[in-house]
């Protein structure tokens, strides 16, 4: 209104502005407090059990001398396991920036037909139960995006199709130029366990996993998709999925494409 405040109404809305700002602040200290606890708990459990079958492993080899088979193998677990430590670090400092506002986006032209090719080359190398079938769209235009950052999430989206379907089966790479949008559509589908729709809307927050009986065994910090959505939306893209339960799932993520022309 525009009516003029007396001093008695100016002091009680600075009482409730000053209590406000208290509330405000006590509020986002418990949040920080809530995530960081959650942050170590989370990150010294998964690092936990790579980091006691490296210890475990090495001092086998200290104390021992194994066949050659065996010295191999033991080698092979020292690496398999440090490689999953390396790769929670590279998850926790990737959230830290986002979360500190220290997220580096470079945009330039992706041809992003490199960039499927290297990713699902690599795929394939991780498993022999699943098929890889990759549907691209001809003439595609380059993306606007970060190289690096794409590949990473597209690579980590294929990793997940593996191990959310793990009785096998086709894992599906589809590229499509959305033109009315000015974007180019990726989908990454699998016919795997699929995920229940109550888990779907906060799939894409931090150690968000889906509990159920079939993924116990698998491995992962739950902060690959939170860290997916973070970098498409920094590009200027967005990412969803659809899902059924039991019958397998596709994650899309759809980025901008450079307007300039068309290349492979």
């Amino acid at each position: 209104t525009r009516q003029d405040f007396s001093s008695n109404d100016m002091f009680l809305l600075q009482g409730i502005a000053s209590v406000a700002a208290i509330a405000l602040h006590s509020a986002m200290l418990i949040r920080d407090v809530s995530v960081r606890d959650t942050f170590v708990s989370v990150a010294s459990h998964e690092l936990r059990t790579p980091l006691t079958s490296i210890l475990g492993y090495a001092d086998l080899l200290l104390r021992r001398n194994p066949p050659d088979a065996t010295k191999k193998q033991w080698i092979k677990n020292i690496f398999d396991n440090s490689q999953r430590i390396s790769a929670m670090v590279d998850d926790l400092l990737n959230v830290s920036r986002i979360h500190s506002g220290r997220l580096n986006i470079k945009l330039e032209n992706v041809r992003l037909s490199d960039v499927f090719e290297e990713t699902v080359d690599l795929i394939k190398e991780s498993t022999k139960k699943h098929e890889l079938a990759v549907n691209i769209e001809p003439e595609l235009p380059d993306a606007l995006a970060d190289r690096d950052k794409l590949s990473q999430v597209i690579g980590n989206l294929l990793s997940n199709a593996v191990k959310y379907s793990p009785n096998g089966g086709q894992i599906m790479l589809s590229v499509h130029y959305d033109l009315q949008q000015q974007r180019i559509v990726v989908g990454v589908t699998d016919e795997g366990i699929g995920i229940d729709r109550a888990d779907q809307d906060s799939l894409f927050t931090t150690f968000k996993r889906i509990q159920r009986p079939e993924t116990q065994g698998i491995r992962g910090s739950g902060l690959g998709l939170y860290i997916a959505k973070e970098w498409i939306e920094a590009m200027g893209g967005e990412i969803w999925l659809e899902s059924e339960l039991n019958k397998g799932s596709t994650f899309f993520i759809a980025i901008p494409a450079q307007k300039s022309g068309k290349s492979g």
